[in-house]
């Protein structure tokens, strides 16, 4: 019975498609409490661009039934092949329901039949509307007609029934015919053995079905084909059946597919607890702010009376403890002024003070002399505790305007990296509203029209400012009562993070001295290199008959894709996200093999990259005062515990070639200073030793023996002393793969050699070191049961993954779970051994500073009087930093620049 009376068009979503898409077309996204919820992000941004472009007044969504359906009774094998959904998605899944039933989209699903088979019920029984299918699925092709068309929501692309013809050479009727025969690899169907797209092409035009083909079966000019076909005939017969849309009992009543874009209100409450502010308008925000003002818990005072700051400074002193922030203009504490700082020593009231605000009333702010002159004996007091959020930033500030904070006592963006569970965000305002529920403001909200936060009024600056500082001191609050019942934890975070913070300050104050000219050559050295890879690029398209090759942008995706794939002829190795033949690395690497263009595109787009990341932007990040560049160390950016540095990355300049030694060549020791660079060697295996007391790893670093060697001796059937160069490559590889829990594909990618040897290497692997077997196997079970893998200084990795039916995410945990306690191990060595070279240089003045950490190395800035008994004694620190029955070794190099330190 048809139950659509009005002659307008009827939208009906494929659900499930299109939840898969967002789940897997976009980065992990999750809200301040950890939630994931990039799927559902993705289909309501799809949803709402299809409520903006078509304002449909009949909206439906149809999702795939749960449990057995009625292709799998026909057809066990039906979508065997696929992997598990993910836990994510059906908690996403579920998000998405409650979201469409808010805004008043009707949502259908009818047990034992996929969301292909009602899309095509309804769109049957709407015999007096036109009907838009919104998904890609190529099944549905099939339904297209004159009334029903199919919209792809992620090309933006609209299909009639003329394109699905174009496309396919035949009549939409027979697009179930053709599929009978070429099958359908991801739903596993089977078709018919040997029989492609272009042969089935042919068979399909020649006859009118799939039994009129079998009837006259003697008609078909290739007896290849006829063979085939006769031979799979019981295939072809079911694979028809399956791709056949069938007609399940449902129907959907006209004033129950009704919607209205008005309805999309109705969400707003939803999307502000997801956090999707971008999907309300921007006037029902304004409104809706105006209407629900969140309680705002504790007092934010302004300070502009000098008596009043004294007394605050005086009931600190007495308390003997503060939680302080600063306000600057920027996030570059080293170029950005103090505009005015907030304390508070009570979860009741905080105070902020200005001291450089510009604009109406800014006279009466304390005077900036005045106001620094009562705040300096407190900062610089060390018995006065404070606390911080980001700790680091705020004393950069400070020291900028000659105030050097002492009595660093707690830093809560440090202590929520430790102590959070998943991927929560750790920024203040979303700690505020997650571990408090406290909303804040934002400083873009704040700032408003301002282009600075010295001109925003006193009033909104004070409101926003002095609740930093509070909600600082009520998150300390928490999460030290949480480090007391966690008491591993709170050891790691008071005596490894905290001074590891203060260490990193000292190192980024000093930074590292750069040459100007020194990196303006090594840019003239990479642009003759450039002009010469382009030119060799141009000669050979030439030589071949490409046309205007000059012409061609080498940095343009979409050029190159056209030049290797329609003007070179290659073929194509894998589709990007949005569907264009792919030219990342990894293909001009295999294609390389073939053609000597990729391999001179990449060549060009190393150079590039060394351009455009490193030569042209690092005199930029000179310091005038210094002429130093002071990079910035993240202390919680990697969830390993490694550190991370930014503005510029240091831990990336490549070393790889002549160009990346260049630009390390124009970091330069002071006059009268030399570098020295302590490195640790093979830390992490030394690690992988201690933490599985595998007899044969301990055997060979207690005897010095080379591990790569000796691997390959066991791969290859030979003697250490008849290892090849390449064969101890090639168990170097096979070292660190296993610690970061490589699979036999993974490294048959990554040697270049068949799925069956790199199994093989990794079984002998295993069979050689029994007791990594046995502890990777003991590592995993114990974490599917916690929750958790812990370092040697008990920091945490939650692995959700472990607990998944998806074979490809539980790898992926199993990775996670293997290598994290090596590498945090690594890490958190690496630490303790900076802590203790630093406490050192501080006992010794004048001997040098600490520069820089990259990865398992330190640098340090030493007065050349002292060369010799400094790089004796930091060896011995980080050599003895443990007592390990297997010894620490590190590596001591000298030089006046940092390419002469550079192993």
């Amino acid at each position: 019975m048809n139950t659509l009376i009005h002659k307008q068009t009827l939208y009906i979503i494929d659900g499930s498609s299109l939840l898969y898409r967002a789940f897997y077309g976009l980065s992990p996204m999750h809200t301040s409490e950890g939630v994931a919820v990039h799927a559902l992000y993705g289909f309501c941004r799809a949803v709402k661009k299809i409520i903006d472009d078509f304002d449909p007044s009949f909206l439906v969504i149809v999702w795939d039934s749960p449990g057995k359906t009625t292709r799998k009774e026909i057809y066990e094998e039906y979508k065997a092949t696929r992997q598990a959904a993910p836990n994510d998605l059906f908690a996403q899944k579920k998000l998405i329901c409650e979201w469409a039933s808010t805004v008043g989209i009707s949502q259908v699903v009818y047990q034992g039949w996929e969301a292909d088979d009602i899309i095509a019920r309804l769109a049957r029984e709407a015999v007096e509307k036109n009907v838009l299918i919104i998904g890609p699925d190529k099944d549905l092709h099939q339904l297209i007609s004159s009334s029903i068309e199919m919209y792809d929501p992620m090309k933006k692309k609209r299909y009639t029934k003329i394109d699905i013809e174009q496309k396919y050479g035949f009549e939409v009727r027979k697009i179930p015919f053709y599929y009978a025969l070429v099958g359908d690899s991801s739903d596993n169907i089977p078709g018919v053995r040997g029989v492609g797209p272009k042969m089935a092409t042919i068979l399909v035009q020649q006859f009118e079905s799939i039994d009129d083909m079998y009837k006259h079966v003697d008609d078909i000019a290739s007896a290849s084909a006829k063979k085939k076909v006769l031979e799979d005939e019981k295939n072809a017969r079911l694979s028809y059946e399956l791709f056949l849309l069938g007609d399940p009992d449902v129907s959907v009543s006209e004033e129950e597919m009704a919607f209205d874009k008005k309805w999309w209100e109705k969400g707003y409450h939803f999307f502000i607890k997801n956090e999707f502010k971008s999907l309300v308008p921007e006037v029902m925000w304004q409104q809706k702010q105006q209407q629900i003002q969140p309680e705002k818990k504790g007092i934010a005072t302004l300070v502009l009376e000098v008596e009043k700051l004294k007394k605050i400074c005086e009931k600190i002193c007495e308390i003997g403890f503060c939680a302080v922030d600063t306000e600057t203009n920027g996030l570059l504490p080293l170029d950005e002024p103090l505009v005015g700082f907030s304390l508070a020593y009570s979860d009741q009231e905080a105070f902020y003070v200005p001291i450089r605000h510009q604009g109406e009333g800014s006279e009466s702010q304390i005077s900036f002399d005045t106001a620094l002159g009562l705040i300096k004996p407190l900062m610089e007091n060390e018995s006065i505790k404070k606390v911080f959020h980001h700790a680091k930033f705020d004393m950069h500030v400070f020291d900028h305007v000659g105030i050097e904070v002492k009595g660093l006592y707690f830093d809560t963006l440090i202590a929520a990296s430790l102590l959070r569970i998943g991927p929560d965000k750790i920024g203040l305002k979303a700690l505020s509203e997650r571990v408090l529920g406290e909303p804040m403001q934002t400083f873009l909200e704040v700032l408003q029209k301002q282009k600075s936060f010295d001109l925003v009024s006193f009033e909104e600056a004070g409101e926003y400012a002095a609740r930093d500082a509070l909600q600082t001191y009520k998150l300390w609050r928490v999460f030290e009562s949480e480090f007391e019942e966690k008491k591993d934890l709170k050891k790691l975070f008071f005596e490894l993070e905290i001074p590891v913070c203060e260490v990193l300050f000292g190192m980024e104050k000093v930074g590292i001295l750069f040459d100007i000219e020194k990196i303006t050559e090594s840019k003239i050295s990479v642009d003759k290199k450039i002009e010469q890879v382009t030119e060799k690029i141009i000669g050979f398209l030439e030589s071949v008959g490409v046309e205007s090759p000059e012409l061609i942008n080498l940095q343009a995706p979409r050029q190159i894709e056209k030049l290797l794939f329609d003007d070179l002829g290659l073929i194509p190795r894998g589709k990007s996200a949005k569907g264009a033949r792919s030219t990342k690395q990894d293909v001009l690497e295999a294609l390389s093999k073939e053609h000597p263009i990729p391999r001179l595109i990449l060549q060009h787009r190393e150079l590039m990259k060394l351009k455009t990341t490193y030569i042209e932007p690092l005199p930029q990040l000179v310091q005038v005062e210094t002429g130093r560049i002071h990079t910035s160390y993240n202390q919680t950016g990697v969830i390993t515990g490694r550190l991370s540095s930014n503005d510029p990355n240091m831990q990336n300049i490549p070393v790889s070639h002549e160009e990346g030694i260049g630009i390390r060549r124009a970091f330069i020791a002071a006059p009268g200073k030399t570098f020295i660079s302590a490195d640790y060697s093979q830390i992490e295996l030394r690690v992988l030793a201690h933490m599985t007391q595998d007899e044969h790893l301990l055997e060979a670093f207690l005897h010095d023996q080379d591990i790569h060697a000796k691997t390959a001796s066991q791969i290859f059937h030979v003697s250490d002393d008849e290892v090849t160069d390449e064969q101890r490559q090639i168990g170097k590889r096979i070292n660190f793969s296993i610690m970061y829990g490589m699979t036999p594909f993974g490294l048959s990618k990554d040697l270049g050699i068949s799925m069956k040897d790199a199994r093989s290497y990794i079984d002998v692997y295993f069979e050689q070191y029994q007791g990594v077997a046995q502890w990777m196997k003991d590592v995993v079970e114990e974490a599917k049961i916690k929750g958790y893998v812990t370092t040697m200084w008990k920091r945490r990795r939650y692995v959700p993954e472990l607990q998944e039916r998806n074979k490809m995410i539980f790898e992926s945990g199993r990775r996670v779970a293997v290598n994290t306690p090596i590498q945090g191990t690594s890490s958190e060595l690496i630490k303790w051994a900076m802590c203790s070279i630093d406490q050192y240089l501080s006992a010794h003045p004048g001997y040098g500073s600490l520069l820089l950490q990259i990865h398992d190395e330190v640098i340090i800035e030493v007065d050349d009087k002292y060369i010799n008994v400094v790089s004796s004694r930091v060896k011995a620190i980080m050599e003895q930093i443990v007592l390990w029955t297997i010894p620490l070794k590190v590596s001591i190099r000298t030089g006046k620049d940092w390419s002469e330190v550079t192993k």
